[in-house]
């Protein structure tokens, strides 16, 4: 964003809260769509999204090997 405001995703960073679910209800219609947004350009980069975070994407690991239906993880535990 060229004016550096902040976006509006409908609850915080780490805020481990129903909010937080990547497709939780509970927050704005914009928020929601902020949420589309960068879960689509995550996607598109090969990405697997975390249904509880809304700001939580893997890739590589185990979770995203899982979810992209690979045989194995790229790389292990960091």
């Amino acid at each position: 964003m060229q004016n550096q405001e902040r976006v509006d995703m409908g609850s915080g960073v780490n805020a481990l809260e129903e909010r937080s679910h990547l497709l939780s209800e509970r927050i704005p219609p914009l928020a929601q769509a902020h949420r589309r947004l960068l879960l689509l350009a995550m996607l598109q980069a090969g990405f697997a999204p975390m249904p509880s975070e809304w700001w939580h994407y893997s890739y590589g690991d185990g979770y995203w090997a899982a979810y992209a239906q690979q045989p194995q993880a790229i790389y292990g535990q960091v």
